[in-house]
C-alpha cells in the first residue's frame, strides 16, 4: 500500500509541476487577444497617417505647380511673350512638371486696360487636391505698344 501512495503523491506532483511549467512557457487566450487589439490599433493609427500624408503631398505638389505655372507665365509675358489684350478672362497653357498630374488643372489670364500701353494682369492657376477646388493667383503690370 505504501508503494500505490507513493505512486500516487509523485505523480500529483509531477502533473503540479508540469502544469505550472506549462502556463510559463505559453500564452493565454487572455494575452494573445490583448497582443491582437495593440497590434491593430498601432496599424489602424498608421494606415489613418499614411493616407493623410498621400493628401499632404497631393495638396504640396498643387500648389508647386500652380506657383511655378504662374511664375513662368509672368516671366514669359514679361520677356514679350504675345497674349491677348482685349479687357477680359483668356485661357493660357500651363506650364507642368513631369510626373503624375495635377487634376482639373487650368491657367488663365485676365487683363484689364490701362491705358497707353499699360495692362493689369492677373494670372489664376486653378486645380483640384482629392475633390476640392483650389486656385493662386498672382497680379501683374505690363506693357505693350
Amino acid at each position: 500500500m505504501n508503494v500505490h501512495r507513493q505512486i500516487g503523491a509523485e505523480s500529483s506532483s509531477w502533473r503540479r509541476c508540469t502544469n505550472r511549467s506549462s502556463r510559463r512557457d505559453g500564452y493565454s487566450l487572455l494575452e494573445v487577444l490583448i497582443a491582437s487589439v495593440i497590434l491593430l490599433t498601432i496599424l489602424v493609427a498608421t494606415s489613418g497617417m499614411l493616407s493623410t500624408q498621400t493628401i499632404l503631398d497631393r495638396r504640396a505638389r498643387g500648389q508647386r505647380e500652380a506657383v511655378r505655372s504662374l511664375e513662368a507665365q509672368h516671366e514669359a509675358i514679361r520677356g514679350g511673350l504675345a497674349v491677348p489684350l482685349a479687357n477680359g478672362e483668356h485661357a493660357l497653357a500651363p506650364v507642368l512638371e513631369p510626373g503624375p498630374p495635377v487634376e482639373n488643372f487650368s491657367l488663365t489670364l485676365e487683363v484689364e486696360g490701362r491705358g497707353q500701353g499699360l495692362y493689369a494682369g492677373t494670372l489664376i492657376a486653378r486645380y483640384e487636391i482629392a475633390g476640392h477646388p483650389s486656385s493662386r493667383r498672382l497680379e501683374i503690370l505690363f506693357w505693350r505698344r
